[in-house]
């Protein structure tokens, strides 16, 4: 079932969209409209129906996605399966299927931010640009070279005090300074309420 049109909780007039042809962005922005609907209890009781059609709308939508999550999670396994070899005699029993949980499935999502290798890009990048200046007048020329004057553009190079774009180096010396000066003055309140 994975369109619907008409159900008999929905009255005749009210036509529902095929929802195998909609979009997942589409349907999780339906989902949250009705989720915000059914959470107004009394703009639901003024409806005619009570609010039937929207939670019966929300039903239908919910449906549809969590199908497509279903259906997304066996093509995975599936190719997975192919990947590793369908041969092996090892591992699941028969009839069991390697569906991993949707909380899995996020977490894998987020995994690649956790993978060393990220982290020894991100020092590799923080090691090369550590002591990279903004080029500030030449950001200001490129957005305004063309729409304001040289005297304009020189006002607002002016106007931009010296240091004030940080390399990463001294924004990591500041924040440690920053912090250093919290915990001083914290322990000054711990002192003074102690006494």
């Amino acid at each position: 079932m994975s369109g619907v049109s008409n159900s008999a909780s929905a009255s005749p007039q009210e036509k529902l969209p095929d929802t195998s042809i909609m979009q997942t962005a589409e349907l999780r922005a339906h989902i949250e409209r009705c989720e915000r609907l059914m959470r107004q209890e009394a703009l639901l009781e003024r409806l005619p129906d009570r609010g039937a059609g929207v939670k019966h709308r929300y039903s239908i939508y919910t449906a549809e996605l969590e199908r497509r999550k279903n259906e997304q999670e066996l093509q995975n396994g599936e190719n997975n399966a192919e990947k590793e070899g369908c041969g092996s005699s090892v591992g699941a029993p028969l009839g069991v299927g390697k569906v991993n949980s949707p909380a899995k499935v996020r977490n894998e999502e987020t995994m690649p931010y956790m993978d060393p290798n990220y982290a020894t890009q991100l020092r590799i990048i923080e090691e090369k640009y550590q002591d990279v200046r903004i080029p500030v007048e030449k950001i200001v020329r490129r957005m305004y070279e063309g729409s304001l004057s040289e005297t304009e553009i020189q006002r607002i190079l002016k106007d931009i005090p010296p240091k004030y774009f940080l390399t990463h180096r001294e924004t990591c010396e500041r924040m440690r300074e920053l912090a250093r000066r919290a915990r001083e003055e914290e322990l000054q309140k711990l002192k003074q309420q102690s006494m």
